[in-house]
């Protein structure tokens, strides 16, 4: 599965832990924009990569057409809220 697919399946906090910690926030400005306790950054962020790569490891992405979540030219699903 590619990872900008498993990145939109995850729940949205999760999500947006993962993309703010890859662009470089430390440990404070984490839990400043995700509204949390310092002290929760470091379990959001093992619990969400923990799921990132469980879908990573699942080789066909889903296949539904019912799926109402939009995705862009590429087919991946959009992650709207991550700013």
């Amino acid at each position: 599965m590619r990872r900008s697919i498993a990145i939109g399946l995850l729940p949205p906090v999760h999500a947006r832990a993962l993309v703010l910690a890859e662009e470089g926030l430390d440990t404070e400005e984490l839990a400043d924009q995700l509204d949390l306790d310092p002290s929760a950054v470091g379990p959001l962020l093992r619990v969400a990569m923990a799921k990132l790569d469980a879908l990573l490891a699942i080789d066909e992405p889903p296949t539904s057409r019912n799926d109402p979540r939009p995705t862009n030219a590429d087919g991946d699903v959009q992650c709207d809220g991550l700013d």
